[in-house]
Formats: structure tokens, C-alpha cells, sequence
């Protein structure tokens, strides 16, 4: 029996940002987003299948009218639960409902310093925005993280962009790089080449030697088991997708990841089926509740952590066009991209 511990869910699809390397294409709702009564309906299923930790996402979550009262259930029955936001252009209301909602924390996308976060999002005034958001945000006392998508240009940011977390007073930072789906389909110059995700590493391998905060948390397409000086960098115990983390979209369609995008990974509708009965059924998430070594393909196969690893993020590979090979996967990359500069003070 496979136990529910996270659930994503995307209350909307509308947005106010159009961003260049949106997944899920938002912008505008889809036709007929869950009402709030079944919104809360589904909310009761998680709880009752033992549902620890829920992040709401968009869209905008913001956008959605019900989500304080959906985050408020979810904190007093016990489950944490935290929203992805873009910031922008957050109101009093806005401010008032996280405030009330017993959210544990509200991530806010940044995916570069000023001009590129600009750029990225598609308005002038995304990055002032953000910052703002960050600053109303503390009244609230809800505790504040980051997430950012890494493209191209943005590797050459991260340290730049580390300083800034810090002195925003970021919890932790969540990294991760860009996928080719959605709005980014297609797009080579967003897209992560081997080597970038090379020198993500080395980055990575010098900030995190510093025992404070933020402490950056790798998502899992970023990977796997990289070695710096010695040391693992990203062990990765497989993709959870339907074997302890389940995603909903906002018409109520499931899937294991909500970053499995296409309908092929839909499992079931909350309108037509129970949770507990997509979740337990024995045809439910084969690809990854059904997995052996012998599914691994490409540079992936044959690799002695593949057992474990399982190939790594499910929603990452299939966009490249094999489920079970992460062409982006570091583990043979013992040395990095560029030899290991000393930890530099300036980041502490």
C-alpha cells in the first residue's frame, strides 16, 4: 500500500503574468474550475488519506477566490500547507487573507535580478513588485522562500542572486532548471545544456559550504549524485510520483506530479472517482509504481545508482522524450565544469 504524504495542487489556471517559461501555460482559468465546496470537498479526502503537506499553486493562487479558507482547513486538520506566489501586485486583501490562512510559508518565484526576472515574467515592474511583496509580506509574519527556475542566462545570476535571498531574509531557496514544456517548449535559449547544469553544481557545491541560512534545496530534475571535493552533492531516491505525492489541477483531473502536464499522466477525475479510489487502484501511477531497472534508458542505463535513482524526475524526462533517462544527470561529472574557487566572505 502506497501512503499519500504531498500533495500539489492547482487551484487556477488564470495568472496575472504570462511568463516565458510557464509549464502549465496559465494566464486565463481553465472552463469550469472547482467550486469551493468541492475544493473543500477534496481537501477532506486528503486529509482523510493522510495528507501532510499540501502547496496550492497557480496560475496566480491569489487569483483564486476560495484559497484562504482551503489553506485554513488544511492547517487546522492538521496538514501543513504553503502557496507559490508570483507577487505581483499583492493588495491589502491579499495581505490580510495570508495573514488569517495558517499557511507555514509563501514561496515567491524569482528567476533572476532585475532585467532577467523582468524579462522572464513579461512586465517592467515584476522585480520591484516582488520586492515589495517581500516587504508586506513580513507584516504578516508568515515566513518567506524562494523558488527559482534556472535558465541559461540565470546560471551566471545565482551567486549574484544568492546575495540577494540572504538579505531579503529568505527561509530557503529552491532550485530548479527550466523543462521544455509549455511556454518554454521549444525555446533552446531558456534551455539548460549539460555544461550549465555542470557549473549549477560547482555554484551550488560553494554556497552550500556555508553552514547558514539560505539553505538552498535542489528540486528534483536537478541531479543526480554530483560529486564535489569529495563529497555527494544530490543523493536522489527516485521520482515520488503516485508513490507518495499526488497532484490535482483545477478542474479536479489527477496526476502523480502536477508537473506532468500532458493527459496521458491523468488518472482519474475527482468529479467522477474518489481520491481514495484513484490512489488505490491497482492501475494507477504503472509507471512508476511498476518500475524495475531494466525501464532505465539512455546514459541511465546500466548506472549503478539506477535502482535508486529510477531515472530521476519523471515530468523532466518525459519532456525530453524518454521517461526513464535524465539527459541533464551529473553523476559522471566528478571534477564540475571549472575548478572549485575557495568560499568567498561575501556570502556570508
Amino acid at each position: 500500500m502506497y501512503r499519500l504524504k504531498a500533495c500539489v495542487w492547482e487551484l487556477t489556471r488564470a495568472c496575472t503574468l504570462q511568463c516565458i517559461h510557464c509549464g502549465s501555460q496559465a494566464g486565463v482559468c481553465r472552463e469550469n474550475e472547482l467550486k469551493e465546496q468541492e475544493a473543500l470537498n477534496i481537501a477532506g479526502q486528503l486529509v482523510d488519506l493522510g495528507c501532510k503537506n499540501v502547496t496550492l499553486i497557480g496560475g496566480e493562487v491569489t487569483l483564486c477566490a476560495y484559497w484562504s479558507r482551503l489553506a485554513r482547513y488544511f492547517s487546522e486538520n492538521g496538514v501543513s500547507c504553503c502557496i507559490v506566489t508570483n507577487g505581483y501586485r499583492k493588495t491589502e486583501q491579499d495581505f490580510a487573507a495570508i495573514r488569517e490562512s495558517g499557511i507555514v510559508s509563501a514561496a515567491l518565484s524569482m528567476d533572476g535580478m532585475e532585467s532577467l526576472h523582468n524579462q522572464i515574467r513579461g512586465r517592467g515592474d515584476a522585480f520591484a513588485e516582488a520586492e515589495r511583496f517581500i516587504r508586506n509580506l513580513r507584516d504578516t509574519g508568515v515566513p518567506l522562500t524562494t523558488v527559482t527556475t534556472i535558465t541559461q542566462k540565470c546560471v551566471g545570476q545565482l551567486e549574484e542572486l544568492y546575495r540577494w535571498v540572504k538579505r531579503n531574509g529568505v527561509r530557503t531557496w529552491q532550485w530548479q532548471q527550466v523543462s521544455p514544456m509549455g511556454n518554454a517548449g521549444g525555446q533552446a535559449a531558456l534551455a539548460l545544456r549539460p555544461e550549465d547544469v555542470s557549473r549549477i553544481f560547482d555554484i551550488y557545491g560553494k554556497l552550500s559550504a556555508f553552514r547558514g541560512r539560505p539553505p538552498i534545496v535542489l528540486a528534483d530534475n536537478l541531479g543526480y549524485y554530483a560529486r564535489r571535493a569529495g563529497r555527494i552533492l544530490q543523493p536522489f531516491d527516485g521520482c515520488a510520483a503516485g508513490l507518495s505525492a499526488v497532484g490535482i489541477d483545477s478542474v479536479g483531473n489527477v496526476r502523480g506530479c502536477e508537473s506532468l502536464y500532458d493527459d496521458a499522466f491523468i488518472e482519474g477525475n475527482l468529479r467522477e472517482q474518489s481520491l481514495k479510489e484513484i490512489w488505490e487502484s491497482p492501475e494507477s501511477f504503472a509507471y512508476n509504481r511498476r518500475f524495475t531497472p531494466e525501464f532505465l534508458e539512455g546514459k541511465c542505463l546500466g548506472c549503478d545508482e539506477g535502482a535508486v535513482c529510477a531515472g530521476g524526475c519523471r515530468s523532466f524526462n518525459a519532456f525530453h522524450g524518454a521517461l526513464y533517462e535524465n539527459v541533464n544527470c551529473v553523476k559522471e561529472d566528478e571534477h564540475g565544469s571549472e575548478k572549485m574557487q575557495p568560499w568567498s566572505p561575501v556570502y556570508g
